[in-house]
């Protein structure tokens, strides 16, 4: 390469750079498109499900999974895991149920949890177990990438 062949790769890298073209994407990422909510918050009623959609970009091997996290608690009940459309961008669950009796107010946090190949079985032995429990943390391997906020408003 000649010394005019450098200068003019060195200049177009800078102007990238500088453009924004080489920033480099996250590994994980997660954007919601439903449900949308006026004030942040979106409203459910006592033991309504809740379907939530959006596109997500996940390294290969990652999964995506909702849990749900009470506002003031740090207990983790671990949801449903995302269908991934044909695309593999677009995504939805369905959450069963939010919080329990005397929950009438209450805001929740919705995370929506990236998993590795060794986190998801223990979120799906969580999710599925007839004991359901809440986890004390999140296992090794996720990763939070959004959340939605709900209220119960019965």
């Amino acid at each position: 390469m000649t010394l005019a062949g450098v200068a003019a790769a060195l200049w177009a890298a800078w102007e990238a750079r500088r453009n924004n073209d080489m920033t480099p994407e996250p590994p994980n990422s997660v954007v919601v498109t439903s449900p949308q909510a006026a004030d942040g918050c979106a409203l459910v009623a006592k033991g309504q499900t809740l379907e939530l959609k959006g596109t997500a970009k996940l390294a290969t091997g990652m999964t995506l999974w909702e849990v749900t996290q009470a506002s003031g608690d740090n207990k983790l009940w671990p949801g449903p895991i995302a269908q991934m459309d044909a695309d593999g961008r677009s995504w939805s669950m369905t959450v069963a149920s939010i919080g329990a009796d005397g929950d009438k107010d209450r805001r929740f946090n919705l995370l929506l949890i990236a998993a590795d190949p060794n986190a998801a079985p223990e979120l799906r032995a969580a999710a599925s177990a007839t004991d359901y429990a809440p986890l004390a943390k999140l296992p090794e391997g996720t990763d939070v990438l959004g959340e939605v906020c709900v209220k119960r408003s019965s």
